[in-house]
Parts: structure tokens; sequence; C-alpha cells
């Protein structure tokens, strides 16, 4: 099998280095936005701060992710593969323990 580990690492770095610029103009840090990402998808958030601060950068916020899809190069079905391979290698490791731990 071939090591993924320094790929994925340097990929996930380099992501959010691409965000960084267009983050910064919202005042936002990639984990803030991660976390405005998750409190848009789900309803069942519901601190009043975070939901103010939410929406005010919410429209341009949601403008991001095809600016950076079209950095990343990778067609419609080539992201769906990502995707579907990255949780499944996520599922992996916290649902199964490893043997030498």
């Amino acid at each position: 099998m071939i090591s993924i580990i320094f790929s994925l690492y340097a990929c996930s770095k380099e992501l959010v280095s691409q965000y960084t610029p267009y983050l910064k103009k919202l005042g936002l840090t990639y984990t803030q936005y991660i976390v405005m990402m998750v409190m848009w998808e789900s309803v069942s958030i519901t601190s009043r701060d975070l939901a103010a601060k939410g929406e005010a950068v919410k429209d341009e916020a949601l403008k991001i992710p095809p600016c950076i899809a079209s950095c990343v190069g990778l067609n419609e079905e080539e992201f769906k593969m990502l995707y579907i391979l990255t949780y499944k290698a996520l599922n992996n490791m916290e649902n199964v323990k490893c043997k030498n731990k």
C-alpha cells in the first residue's frame, strides 16, 4: 500500500491556505468557517451570537467553495469519489481499533 499520510496532510494544509484569502475578507479563520458551515447545515445549533455572526457572512462565505473547487481541478465525479473515500477512511479509523494500540 502506498503511504498517503503525507499527501493527505500536505493537501489539507494547501487547501486551508487556499481558503485563507477569501476568509480574511470575512474576518474568519478556517476553523471559524468550518463551524459556520456546520451551523448553516444544522438548525439545532442555538448560540445567538454565533448565529448572528454567521448570518452576517453567510452569503459571501457560500461563494467560497466553488472558487476553491476550481483551484483543486477535479471534476464532479472525482470530487464525489474523493468525498466518499475520505469519509470511508475517517469512519473506518473512528470505528476500528488498530491492533498495535
